[in-house]
């Protein structure tokens, strides 16, 4: 069993946290109240328009929550929860990646009824595998903030992880928390959690809005106490390196050229998977212009400033368009020559793609 922290003396935030912990209502509560936001951004899809097209966007961002939930029960990889005997589907409130749909009679009485570890009370930080950096970085790790206020009125809560987490998950943890509890979900036992918080703090609902910008402005204060790089103002994101080790859904046929091509012209050539965090948000906060493949390396645009120049190449979906807009990026969006996007879901003949280079380049003549 999972022993609790004690509840230390608390005044302010901290104080409301902890009358809302004491208190019999079960109502989310409120960090971060409702906001709306007007964008005002400008993008292109090049060769097609050679010029910058304004964008305006008002857009409500929602409230960043905390939900306390009594009887949490996890299976053993994290996919099928249950509350109170129920199986809960609210993916406003627990996404998951994984399909929670159990058909099978005996296998819902199985799992209700199955033992396994106790734990009294824990943060759920991430409850399913999570592979892709992209969604942690955007879905899961702006949480903690959530957690730093729980955890000034709860000593010692641990943050629960699922059982395959890699480690950039910890890596992020420590660098905003520092030496804070950690309990990882078994992959063959079943796990309740008798008292869970979870935030319903999700990219859509929060990007650019207060709870955002605290979590970028202390991920740049944490990385520049520590970093010692020498940024460079122009980079270049290569996913050669993912291709080769994981294999992958797309595949840019001729990078190798654009990244030839970039070099010559002053390019720094940049594989984040092989820096730490601490560098990759500097290199990405000096950087004024950023050329890369849609992926999740990109999206530590999150990270630079206003006005940054962003090239995206093989735009397979609205993310990076929707995070540029948000954040005052200059984006240009470059398609394959067959013009359509390389994407999801894979099939054999859209896996495959190349891009002329001198698209790159006059993208880059026309807009800097």
């Amino acid at each position: 069993m999972q022993e609790d922290g004690d509840l230390g003396e608390v005044s302010g935030a901290a104080g409301e946290v902890r009358h809302w912990l004491n208190s019999e209502c079960r109502d989310p509560l409120v960090l971060w109240p409702a906001e709306t936001i007007v964008f005002s951004g400008s993008q292109s899809s090049f060769p097609q328009n050679d010029l910058f097209c304004p964008v305006q966007k008002c857009k409500v961002i929602r409230p960043v929550c905390c939900y306390r939930f009594d009887g949490f029960k996890f299976s053993a990889h994290g996919g099928w929860i249950f509350r109170d005997g129920a199986k809960l589907s609210n993916t406003n409130i627990m996404p998951s990646y994984s399909d929670l749909t159990m058909e099978d009679d005996d296998t819902r009485k199985n799992f209700k009824q199955a033992k396994g570890d106790d734990i009294s009370r824990a943060f759920i930080l991430t409850h399913n595998p999570v592979e892709p950096y992209g969604h942690f970085l955007l879905e899961m790790v702006p949480k903690l903030l959530v957690y730093a206020k729980l955890s000034k009125a709860i000593e010692k809560l641990p943050i629960l992880l699922s059982w395959y987490t890699p480690r950039y998950v910890v890596d992020w943890i420590q660098l905003l928390m520092g030496d804070v509890p950690i309990i990882r979900l078994s992959r063959t036992e079943h796990q309740t959690v008798h008292h869970a918080f979870y935030s319903d703090l999700l990219m859509d609902a929060y990007v650019a809005g207060s709870a955002f910008r605290e979590f970028r402005d202390a991920s740049l204060v944490a990385a520049q106490a520590v970093s010692q790089g020498q940024p460079s103002g122009k980079i270049f994101i290569t996913r050669k390196a993912r291709r080769l080790s994981a294999g992958d859904f797309r595949v840019w046929e001729n990078e190798s050229d654009a990244e030839h091509l970039l070099l010559k012209y002053g390019f720094s050539v940049m594989r984040p998977e092989e820096l730490p965090i601490t560098e990759q948000i500097i290199r990405f906060r000096a950087a004024r212009v950023v050329v890369g493949e849609l992926s999740s390396a990109l999206h530590n645009t999150i990270f630079s400033q206003s006005g940054t120049l962003i090239i995206q190449i093989n735009p397979f979906n609205a993310v990076q368009s929707n995070l540029s807009l948000s954040l005052g990026h200059r984006l240009i969006s470059i398609l394959p020559d067959s013009g359509r996007v390389s994407g999801w879901p894979p099939d054999q003949e859209g896996q495959a793609f190349t891009v002329e280079t001198s698209k790159i380049w006059n993208a880059l003549e026309s807009f800097l």
